[in-house]
C-alpha cells in the first residue's frame, strides 16, 4: 500500500522535473551518478584513496543531487547562482561539474585522511593485483568474449553517431 501512494506521488515529481520521460531520466540519473563514478574511478585507479573519502564523497554528492531535486521540484522564481546550478544548468553540464567537483572532494578528504594498509587494497586496485589474480582474470575471457565487447562497442559508436 505505502508503495503504490508513493508511486502516485512521485508522478507529481517526473511532472516537475522535464517535458519528457526520458529527460526525467537524465535528470534523476544526473542527481545520483557523478558521485558514484567517482567514487569508483578512484577507487580503482588510485590505490590511496581513503574510504573515508569515498563515504563522505558519495554522502555530499547524494546531499547536492537531493538540493537539485528539490529545487527542480519547486522551481523557484529567484535568478541567483544558487537556482542557476540547482535548477536552470543543463542536465549533463550539472552531471560533469558535479563529477569534477567529487573527484576534488575525494581527492582532498583522501590526503587529509589516513592511507589504507597495503593488505586492505590489495587486489582491489590497477597495480595491487598479483600474479595469481592477474592469471585467474587472464583465463576468464576468450577470443569470442574479445569479438563479442567490440561489437557492442561498435553498435554503441553507431548509435551516437547515427543519434548526433
Amino acid at each position: 500500500m505505502r508503495r503504490s501512494v508513493l508511486g502516485v506521488l512521485w508522478i507529481f515529481v517526473i511532472q516537475r522535473m522535464g517535458k519528457s520521460l526520458y529527460n526525467y531520466i537524465q535528470s534523476v540519473q544526473s542527481l545520483l551518478a557523478p558521485a558514484i563514478a567517482a567514487v569508483f574511478l578512484l577507487g580503482i585507479s588510485w590505490k590511496k584513496t581513503s574510504p573515508k573519502a569515498g563515504m563522505w564523497t558519495l554522502i555530499v554528492g547524494l546531499v547536492l543531487g537531493f538540493t537539485r531535486l528539490i529545487t527542480m521540484i519547486i522551481n523557484p522564481e529567484a535568478h541567483n547562482a544558487f537556482t542557476y546550478i540547482f535548477n536552470e544548468m543543463n542536465v549533463y553540464a550539472f552531471c560533469v561539474w558535479m563529477f569534477l567537483f567529487c573527484i576534488c572532494l575525494a581527492i582532498v578528504i583522501t590526503l587529509l585522511t589516513p592511507q589504507p594498509k597495503p593488505e586492505q587494497v590489495q587486489g582491489l586496485c590497477f597495480g595491487t593485483a598479483t600474479e595469481e589474480q592477474k592469471a585467474v582474470t587472464r583465463a576468464s575471457w576468450n577470443k569470442w568474449d574479445v569479438i563479442h565487447s567490440v561489437i557492442i562497442l561498435a553498435f554503441t559508436v553507431a548509435f551516437y553517431i547515427y543519434f548526433w
